[in-house]
């Protein structure tokens, strides 16, 4: 499995300067598209792990928050790799 974050194209920009903004973010998301990231499981452990999953979520959440980003722009999914 793999953990997708999509944002929207509006926020893209944005969310791209958000995640290199801040360590854990860029060493641990890999832009496959313009507003398109995947985790990087070697990163962040297994992420089927809900507590890293979770880890996760937070810091994407907060570093959005701080650039105001809104939650409405953004989604996390899950994908068969």
């Amino acid at each position: 499995m793999k953990m997708v974050l999509r944002v929207s194209l509006r926020e893209a920009g944005r969310a791209s300067e958000a995640i290199n903004d801040n360590w854990h973010l860029k060493k641990g998301f890999n832009q496959v598209e313009t507003n398109v990231w995947e985790a990087d499981s070697e990163f962040w452990g297994d992420l089927e792990d809900e507590d890293n999953v979770d880890e996760l979520k937070f810091l994407v959440e907060n570093q959005f928050g701080f650039l105001g980003i809104s939650e409405e722009e953004y989604e996390f999914n899950e994908e068969e790799e």
